[in-house]
């Protein structure tokens, strides 16, 4: 008798594998980023040693990190719970027996002759649980009132890891961003921000791609030379050597006060809106999936554009309030087109969910009596409905409790680190402009104090640049006194020496309010655009 070949086909070796692959994955990204956030708290300097501001920081630390692990957890639970009933339906579609529990008499595991064991391998074969998740999260007017917000919050969230990276020089920002992507954007948003309440602004005008690393600004080199160099020394440097310095060289470290050019984040700015737009009406069709796609590789653009371009495709400011203008902008068009969009998604989502004006309920006297329902319990039911699509699936779970959780978050953040809330409505609120002081340039309303720096009072030149003080000691005057001695400001020793790290930012609870009013009305886009606007543009 010939031997009976096994059916690879329906083996749980392969589904098991990719299950553990991605625990791992997982698992080793989330390591990196903890060893981001421990190497920048080894390292923070010694103005952080304050007891303000040490007591403070152990109090965000937790908040944040309580908030990362619980968006992990819910995640986690709502990503497993949509497997399980996908492989429920499939199972009943195919006439396949479920096990009755996991363990025990009848259960899928264990070594019991009335076991039933999982065929995963079939189920894996015959279904794609990704993209049964997009389309259930999406195929409804009342489920994609969740789902969009997601998308539109993550794009705003990519272009502050963009720009507040570069800025802190914080390593391997495609670890948060892909962190995003596998688990939530809830649980990398409470990481990055750990990593900037621990990493302060360097103060050195060329950035390194290391947190403790700054590069001496006198040591310019330009291509042409570091080319012409290489070609002097070729004979002592290996091919590789070679290539490896000219990619360093067309790559160098941009100026800290150097932004690129708006075009290359308006651009996929906008294609991601458009992809947005369309989602609604490829549901069911083979274009979903690369549509959806698409706002979520931008994320990873956005976030190596500060990196990745020459520096002739970006301009270097002379001042911060200038270099803040570019992504002032940037946010102000995320949260106008995100309103917009949601805006659209909810009036749809009402309409498609309001019920008729009249309905049937049944009498004594009448076995049926139509009865008259006013515009606000029309109103009331699809709002209801809306509401209540978060309990429809886990699929549309994991979207919308990653919405609530990224909202706790931009408010919380909002209210510990006192963001401006003339920056916020400025970004949030289309024509708006706040005014700012004249002297300082900070926003000032309603007699309200400037947001206060720890900084020494300078000139007007860049701070950009960085030239260290050097303190000589006083000329003797042997015929006049202590009280008679007058200090004089040279230009050297106004130098603004203010830095981010060492911000005394108050706690302000008006900005949390604020960033919650602006999220549960203009939507969680809107409301991210403009708590991360404001922390770029009103710091």
């Amino acid at each position: 008798m010939a031997p009976i070949e096994p059916d690879t086909s329906n083996s749980n070796v392969l589904p098991l594998a990719l299950f553990a692959l991605d625990i791992v994955s997982v698992g080793g990204i989330i390591t990196l980023v903890g060893r981001v956030l421990y190497r920048a708290y080894k390292y923070l300097p010694p103005s952080q040693a304050v007891r303000i501001r040490e007591s403070n920081r152990r109090k965000h630390v937790q908040i944040f990190l309580s908030l990362a692990a619980i968006s992990l957890g819910v995640a986690w639970y709502h990503a497993l719970n949509t497997a399980i009933i996908s492989y429920d339906a499939w199972a009943t579609s195919r006439g396949v027996t479920l096990p009755n529990a996991l363990f025990g008499e009848g259960g899928a595991l264990g070594n019991g002759e009335n076991n039933i064991e999982l065929q995963l391998g079939w189920w894996f074969r015959d279904t794609s649980l990704i993209q049964d998740a997009a389309e259930i999260a999406i195929e409804s007017s009342r489920r994609f009132w969740w789902t969009q917000q997601t998308v539109l919050s993550a794009s705003a969230w990519a272009v502050f890891i963009g720009a507040e990276g570069h800025r802190r020089n914080i390593p391997h920002l495609w670890a948060f961003v892909l962190l995003g992507q596998m688990v939530s954007i809830s649980f990398t948003q409470n990481l990055f921000c750990l990593a900037v309440l621990l990493t302060p602004v360097p103060l050195s005008n060329e950035g390194s791609h290391h947190i403790v690393n700054y590069v001496d600004s006198t040591a310019k080199v330009t291509p042409s030379k570091a080319l012409r160099f290489s070609s002097d020394t070729r004979g002592g440097l290996s091919r590789f050597e070679r290539i490896r310095n000219c990619i360093k060289t067309y790559f160098a470290p941009k100026p800290l006060l150097w932004t690129p050019h708006p075009l290359l984040h308006l651009v996929p700015l906008t294609i991601t809106f458009v992809c947005v737009f369309l989602l609604p009406f490829v549901v069911g069709s083979s274009f979903l999936m690369p549509l959806l796609s698409i706002p979520y590789l931008h994320c990873y653009l956005h976030v190596l554009i500060p990196w990745i371009i020459p520096t002739g495709w970006g301009q270097s400011y002379a001042s911060s309030k200038n270099a803040q203008r570019t992504y002032s902008q940037l946010f102000k068009f995320i949260a106008i087109m995100s309103l917009l969009l949601h805006l659209k998604a909810t009036v749809v989502a009402l309409l498609d969910n309001t019920p008729e004006s009249y309905r049937h309920r049944h009498s004594i006297l009448f076995f049926k009596r139509d009865e008259q329902r006013s515009a606000l319990q029309r109103g009331s039911t699809a709002v209801s409905k809306v509401f209540g699509a978060i309990n429809d699936h886990p699929a549309v779970a994991y979207a919308g409790w990653d919405v609530l959780l990224c909202g706790v978050t931009a408010i919380i953040w909002a209210t510990v680190r006192g963001l401006d809330a003339q920056a916020m409505l400025e970004v949030c609120v289309p024509f708006y402009r706040r005014r700012l002081n004249e002297k300082n340039g900070d926003s000032v309303a309603n007699g309200a104090k400037p947001r206060r720096h720890s900084q020494i009072k300078g000139s007007s030149k860049s701070s950009s640049t960085y030239t260290p003080v050097k303190r000589k000691p006083p000329k003797s005057n042997a015929t006049g006194s202590e009280d008679d001695f007058i200090p004089q400001d040279t230009e050297e020793e106004t130098t603004d020496l203010s830095i981010e790290g060492e911000e005394d930012v108050k706690e302000d609870p008006e900005a949390g309010a604020l960033a919650w009013g602006l999220t549960a009305l203009g939507g969680l886009g809107a409301g991210s655009a403009s708590v991360w606007g404001a922390e770029v543009s009103g710091r």
